[in-house]
């Protein structure tokens, strides 16, 4: 094995800085919110710009003409022909250290139902038109696992979630447990080892589902990960990056440790857990958003064999490019695309922005005037993550030509192949 010395891990991955992890939510702030009496908020439906572009008018100069790509069905610049449900519970895993975690699970999933009760997300924010333990669509459906940030959860980045739903995916999304904005008393070294083992457990969950619940036999074995931010490395590793464990034990040998807790949980075996990796084979694609673990894999990445689409920020200020961005594409052997938006920031994929947009933080890294228009990154992100799903899950080509160019977002993108 290569020896890539450790300097440093960065400390913090959905928020900006170790000192500001919580963004505070303040639901009476004036960043079009809705405040209700029950402290819940209200941010539109999944047919208005806050969620995903609206069917029939997209209102966006940054949409190509689809007839150009010789398509003529549903459009990926629009929301789907599904409705969505939502439903969410708790289970338990034993992981391989032989400690039970719970963990939360959010699906979101096609239905043909218009009206019932609405969604309501991590206990604050009301979906309306989207439907809470609504019945699911006849027939079955591919799986993405969706992987939180930082300190996040998993309902996060609903303009994704619902998206894909809307056009037909099934999505789960895990709480990270010890690593949520309710709770995020984990260290570095166990978030890092328990993550992509919660990816695995998920995956157990709704394989071994009982006959009773609905999702029973509706779900195929098509399944596909995304991730932003710390999700974007729990992806990376759960698609089969190994990891810099003999850099990392050098760096613990030296003077220049690196950050949190890992030397202690190397030393108390930690070591052989990444060593051994947490490549899960039933993942048969990968969309890692602003993804963090330059220093984690070390030249890991270039072990990922499934198709992966990479998506990141030009001017993303808590894992800049430089340091991120550039380090992992170049790590990537094919088949890989990268996709780059240049004015986008951390933020730009999630729903931080209508949640918390006036918090300095999220404004200097994504929501402020100095970015792209969230909804506009919103509608790049959809439709790139929706086109390549389509090809290498579903395996239509319909969308190659437009997987291989930037086309009317060239203003807007850099996209790059392997």
């Amino acid at each position: 094995m290569k020896k890539y010395i450790l300097i440093s891990i960065i400390p913090f991955f959905f928020s900006c800085s170790d000192d500001s992890k919580k963004i505070d939510v303040d639901t009476t702030m004036d960043v079009g919110v809705d405040a209700r009496h029950d402290g819940s908020t209200d941010l539109g439906s999944p047919q208005t710009d806050m969620a995903v572009m609206p069917k029939g008018d997209v209102g966006s100069d940054l949409v190509p003409n689809e007839e150009d790509m010789g398509t003529n069905e549903t459009s990926i610049f629009e929301s789907g022909p599904h409705n969505i449900g939502y439903r969410s519970w708790n289970f338990e895993y034993d992981t391989k250290g032989n400690d039970t975690r719970t963990l939360r699970l959010s699906v979101w999933y096609p239905t043909s139902d218009t009206e019932g009760t609405s969604g309501r997300y991590f206990g604050l924010v009301n979906r309306p038109e989207i439907f809470a333990n609504a019945t699911i669509l006849d027939g079955t459906f591919p799986v993405v696992v969706f992987s939180h940030g930082n300190s996040g959860v998993g309902e996060q980045s609903y303009f994704f979630t619902e998206f894909l739903t809307s056009h037909g995916f099934v999505v789960v999304a895990p709480d990270h447990t010890g690593n949520t904005f309710q709770d995020d008393s984990a260290g570095l070294a166990e978030v890092a080892a328990f993550r992509p083992q919660d990816v695995s457990a998920v995956i157990d969950e709704i394989q071994n589902l009982p006959t009773d619940d609905p999702l029973f036999g509706k779900l195929t074995d098509k399944i596909a990960m995304s991730g932003h931010s710390f999700g974007g490395y729990t992806t990376l590793a759960a698609s089969g990056a190994t990891f810099n464990v003999e850099g990392f034990v050098t760096a613990c040998e030296s003077n220049q440790p690196p950050a949190g807790d890992l030397c202690a949980f190397f030393e108390s075996g930690g070591a052989d857990l990444f060593d051994a990796g947490f490549l899960d084979p039933r993942i048969k694609a990968a969309i890692p958003l602003a993804p963090v673990g330059a220093d984690f894999f070390g030249m890991g990445v270039s072990s990922i064999r499934i198709p992966t689409l990479m998506i990141t920020a030009g001017q993303d200020r808590t894992l800049p490019n430089e340091r991120e961005g550039d380090p992992l594409w170049e790590q990537f052997t094919a088949p890989a695309t990268r996709v780059d938006i240049l004015k986008a920031g951390h933020f730009s994929f999630s729903n931080i922005c209508q949640i918390a947009g006036a918090n300095p933080n999220v404004q200097n890294d994504g929501c402020g005037s100095d970015f792209i228009p969230v909804n506009e990154a919103f509608v790049i992100i959809n439709a790139y993550s929706v086109a390549f799903l389509k090809k290498n899950l579903l395996g239509e080509t319909r969308y190659d030509d437009f997987l291989s160019a930037s086309g009317e977002f060239a203003n807007d993108i850099i996209l790059s192949e392997k």
